[in-house]
């Protein structure tokens, strides 16, 4: 099921934000554009919690692995939009 979330979410540049956000700043800021947090730290911080992902790795590695792989591919078509980015800084 978590799987499927992870297949289904969807990146799209919002790189008319960025220009706007550009404008608002001028010259008092600069615009950070954001990467992904690694697979790992996002089921640690988001999705799962510590005690919840060291059992889901000790009792189901394969299964965890295939699943930080999968969020592997989609979190770097996210970080390739963002490198593509007008933005000034990116934060990762």
């Amino acid at each position: 099921m978590f799987r499927h979330y992870i297949r289904q979410q969807a990146y799209e540049p919002a790189y008319d934000e960025i220009a706007r956000r550009q404008t608002l700043a001028g010259d008092n800021g600069v615009v950070l554009c954001y990467t992904p947090r690694s697979p790992f730290m996002q089921l640690l911080t988001t999705y799962a919690g510590v005690e919840n992902l060291v059992y889901l790795l000790a009792d189901a590695p394969d299964e965890m692995a295939e699943l930080l792989d999968l969020m592997e591919t989609r979190y770097n078509q996210a970080a390739e939009l963002t490198v593509a980015s007008p933005a000034e800084c990116v934060m990762i």
